[in-house]
């Protein structure tokens, strides 16, 4: 049961992913920002691996914002970025949440982006087709 249970916070927590790429396709605004700082993150202990991120203004509705940007992601050992600080660049933000930009608005997603779902909804219910088979296998004997 706790599989199940753990299984469909997964299912939810993908569908919650894709309903906030969309909202954010939707809202998205773009603006010109200027990069003030550029930093990495620290590599996790299972992985060497680490992201590259920048932190940058823009004015949106007439106040100046300070928006957080990932602009390379599974750098290892060192990051080559084409990125440097006071460089301007066009990132998108949604009004109301102004700490968070994107270099590029997210595409829509294709039936490919669903196949990893469907594999595991497949595979979930052979495996409990399977099981129901051999419990009443063993029962009739």
């Amino acid at each position: 049961m706790a599989g199940l249970a753990f299984w469909a916070l997964g299912v939810w927590s993908g569908l919650m992913y894709q309903h906030d790429e969309a909202a954010f396709r939707v809202l998205a605004v773009p603006a010109t920002a200027v990069i003030d700082q550029i930093y990495a993150s620290a590599a996790s202990s299972h992985t060497v691996t680490f992201n590259e991120y920048a932190t940058v203004h823009f004015e949106a509705h007439g106040q100046t914002a300070h928006a957080h940007v990932l602009l390379v992601a599974g750098c290892q050992g060192t990051c080559v970025t084409e990125y440097s600080v006071g460089q301007a660049l066009t990132v998108y933000y949604v009004p109301g949440n102004l700490a968070f930009a994107r270099l590029s608005i997210p595409a829509p997603p294709t039936w490919t982006d669903y196949l990893p779902d469907f594999l595991i909804f497949g595979l979930f219910g052979t495996m409990r087709a399977r099981h129901r088979a051999l419990r009443r296998g063993c029962r009739g004997r």
